[in-house]
């Protein structure tokens, strides 16, 4: 009995102790993205509150990357991501936007360029339109409905000077 006591401690011991391990590795935004293979190095440069968790916004080497993580009892967990987008130097271009789906929502995001005037970056679907500004480097949107995909002629940029865009945006 005593043998089955210790074995059952020991156990016990090893999963408390992985469980604290996983958990420490994972434990903030910042550690989750670093241990994600396809995001090892980069630097995290925004984290937007999205449907039940947070997106990681990151940048390396000329791209950004984005991944959707959800507290766990191991820590942030990542549960979905989208394809990355590569940096602009001048103007909006069509695949400087990417999005996935969640929870029945689409969260939408891109590249705001370096020498770009943007001010604002909007959406619309069915008559209806999304918009947020654009303060940093990157804009994203939350929508609360899922989309398969979006023509570029969707989106639109407004300029700091007020002048609304459409696609093409012709260097804005």
């Amino acid at each position: 009995m005593k043998r089955l006591m210790v074995a059952f401690s020991l156990i016990f011991f090893v999963i408390g102790l992985f469980v604290v391990f996983s958990y420490y590795q994972n434990n903030t935004i910042e550690k989750a993205v670093k241990n994600q293979e396809d995001l090892e190095g980069w630097g995290l440069i925004e984290k937007v509150p999205f449907a039940d968790g947070v997106v990681a916004i990151a940048e390396d080497q000329g791209l950004l990357g984005s991944a959707y993580f959800e507290k766990s009892l191991l820590g942030w967990k990542r549960v979905a991501s989208s394809q990355h987008v590569p940096l602009q130097e001048e103007g909006m271009r069509n695949d400087s936007f990417a999005f996935f789906v969640l929870n029945g929502q689409t969260f939408l995001w891109g590249d705001v360029p370096h020498d770009s005037n943007v001010a604002e970056v909007s959406f619309s679907q069915d008559g209806r339109s999304y918009s947020t500004t654009a303060t940093s480097s990157v804009w994203h949107i939350s929508l609360p409905f899922e989309i398969n995909g979006f023509d570029p002629e969707q989106f639109a940029v407004t300029t700091s000077s007020g002048e609304e865009v459409s696609y093409p945006f012709n260097g804005e």
